[in-house]
């Protein structure tokens, strides 16, 4: 039997909490928010939501389109900000991915954005550890549903 690890991204591969305040907040300027600013206890707080729970942080006084429209408009940004000031992986991921990817098929299921995942690989060189993957922002599913595509696309029993 196919032997299969499927990962998160935030807290567990990578660390971008000190890269995106500064991009959030930069963006708050652009968008005409002067008076919002957030930290990297902010970002770690959102760490693993959905771009619609991390809108209705961000922006709780706006309506769910107002909010889609201006954190859309963050994450397109976030994407292109990540490839050249990118998170920092935690220590040993890409000796660990080396070995597990020797042994079992790897794959992520996050609930970021569309793009994010793609950026974290061309960051850092990591997409030839994983089979394939999934996200969020392209499906617009739960973490849940996501695994249950994963598995069902790989024809995957059973999985980590």
């Amino acid at each position: 039997m196919r032997q299969a690890l499927i990962f998160d991204v935030d807290g567990t591969l990578w660390d971008t909490t000190y890269q995106l305040p500064l991009l959030y907040n930069e963006m708050f300027k652009k968008l005409g928010f002067t008076e919002k600013c957030i930290d990297r206890k902010t970002v770690m707080g959102f760490m693993g939501y959905t771009e619609e729970e991390i809108a209705a942080i961000i922006f709780p006084n706006l309506e769910h389109e107002e909010r889609k429209k201006y954190l859309d408009m963050i994450t397109q940004e976030e994407c292109r900000y990540l490839l050249t000031k990118p998170g920092k992986l935690y220590p040993d991921v890409k000796e660990v991915l080396d070995y597990l990817h020797r042994k079992y098929e790897l794959y992520i299921v996050s609930n970021c954005q569309k793009g994010y995942v793609e950026t974290l690989y061309a960051a850092h060189g990591l997409e030839n550890y994983f089979c394939d993957f999934e996200c969020s922002g392209r499906t617009g599913f739960s973490k849940g549903d996501n695994i249950r595509f994963i598995m069902e696309r790989n024809q995957l029993q059973t999985a980590v």
